[in-house]
């Protein structure tokens, strides 16, 4: 896994986006008061600063990334080639590994234009 730096404008992205919550994030900084008292940027502060000792924070911060990467991509394959989205399947605790998805569908893709192409021997 390529884990990089998170700066706090990386962080305030992440959460203003949704790609991660305050209270996801709040399990890996210590703080002095609870986390809904900080506002944004203060709170991107702090956890951009403890990303940098923090390698569970880091790899966490990296996971949720790549999940919302591969969600979007998946999405804009899905779009582009079925125009609608994907029906996803939850697993028993109701998440989605996005990136397992987006693989599936493209295997899945390259199989099906083997078939319609002829090129299926």
């Amino acid at each position: 896994m390529n884990c990089i730096m998170w700066s706090k404008e990386d962080v305030i992205i992440s959460l203003a986006c949704g790609y991660v919550h305050k209270h996801s994030l709040a399990k890996f900084v210590r703080l002095d008061k609870p986390y809904t008292r900080y506002k944004r940027e203060e709170f991107a502060e702090i956890v951009s600063k403890e990303s940098e000792t923090n390698f569970e924070l880091l790899k966490f911060l990296q996971h949720k990334k790549e999940q919302r990467v591969a969600q979007d991509e998946l999405n804009t394959l899905y779009l582009k080639e079925q125009n609608t989205l994907p029906c996803i399947s939850l697993d028993p605790n109701n998440h989605v590994d996005w990136v397992k998805e987006l693989e599936e569908y493209k295997n899945d893709t390259k199989l099906r234009s083997k078939v319609f192409n002829g090129s299926w021997k």
